[in-house]
């Protein structure tokens, strides 16, 4: 994929939960403000299952959907500068391999129950929520999620050592 030598930003934009996804749009939005504004070349990892959502950006970020093992995926997180990613198990991955996250959570369970640590990860959540701690499988709305918007995403990427 011509990745040699170019600096990596991962994005996970699927989940097995779809309570746990983060709108596929604000995705897009922040990979293309990366794209612009940044000399980082966005890479996706997840399961093939993402590759419908994959589908639904405009940009062309490098998919690796479907297409590593778990091995080779945090081999992957590990050359990259920071993920972006849902609250799914490869975000347990990327920091585990010691690539920092921004992690996007929803308001369903406790607060800080899966967290990265703070010295690794930054968590992006709605704490006010009126519905938080619903435990739903499914959401009608996904506010909580709705709520964490593009603009800050991209504020604190930023803001992230050797990412500008």
């Amino acid at each position: 994929n011509d990745l040699k030598g170019k600096r990596l930003m991962a994005f996970v934009v699927g989940s097995k939960r779809m309570t746990n996804r983060w709108p596929i749009e604000y995705f897009d939005e922040v990979i293309k403000n990366v794209m612009e504004r940044t000399d980082l070349t966005p890479v996706l990892i997840g399961g093939s299952e993402d590759n419908a959502l994959v589908d639904k950006l405009n940009q062309k970020a490098v998919s690796f959907c479907g297409k590593l093992t778990p091995l080779e995926s945090a081999e992957l997180f590990r050359r990259c500068i920071l993920t972006l990613t849902n609250d799914t198990g490869p975000m347990h991955l990327s920091y585990a391999v010691g690539t920092k996250v921004i992690a996007l959570f929803n308001a369903r369970d406790f607060q800080q129950k899966w967290y990265p640590s703070e010295e690794l990860g930054v968590v992006f959540r709605d704490n006010k929520i009126d519905c938080r701690l619903c435990y739903k499988e499914y959401c009608g709305h996904l506010s909580c999620l709705k709520n964490i918007k593009s603009e800050n995403i991209i504020n604190k990427i930023k803001k992230f050592k050797g990412v500008v």
